[in-house]
């Protein structure tokens, strides 16, 4: 508990990046409390934000603005682990049809989320050419591992199949 990395990132949600979480809320090997902790801390408080767990809404995707930065988390209802792989009908992760074409859509949400990101950060880097406090310390940091991280995603997502 003590190194929570929500509870951390409440501390002090504004030097995180933006960034973008797709979850399924039937994954039995990651729970998606997770990515709702996560969502709710970067407004400074993991137990009360804008994402809801066991919210009624029936809808088979929920998408949440997290914080003013730019972050998003979608929740898709029939989606499990690894929910970006259909294989076949019998064999989708995503659930439905409905919900696969669901998942699909927010997976090209993503992409079009990571270089809207990308033109952000080149038009700052832009901006701050002459500053030389511009380094790779604290949230220069933060934010090439988010942009690690996101195109780990993107590789992995480039070698799943779709339906």
């Amino acid at each position: 508990q003590r190194n929570s990395f929500p509870d951390r990132i409440a501390e002090n949600p504004g030097v995180v990046p933006p960034v973008f979480m797709l979850h399924g809320k039937n994954d039995t090997l990651l729970p998606y409390r997770q990515s709702v902790r996560l969502c709710n801390a970067l407004t400074g408080n993991p137990q009360f934000g804008p994402a809801v767990l066991n919210s009624e809404q029936g809808e088979l995707r929920e998408v949440i603005a997290c914080d003013t930065q730019g972050s998003e988390l979608h929740l898709l209802a029939e989606g499990k682990h690894a929910l970006d792989m259909c294989i076949a009908d019998e064999l989708c992760l995503a659930g439905s049809p409905e919900s696969a074409a669901l998942t699909s859509d927010s997976v090209a949400r993503m992409l079009e989320w990571t270089n809207e990101v990308e033109l952000n950060r080149l038009s700052l880097n832009d901006a701050m050419q002459d500053d030389d406090s511009l380094s790779l310390s604290g949230g220069g940091i933060a934010a090439w591992l988010s942009l690690l991280f996101t195109s780990l995603l993107l590789i992995r997502g480039r070698t799943t199949v779709t339906r």
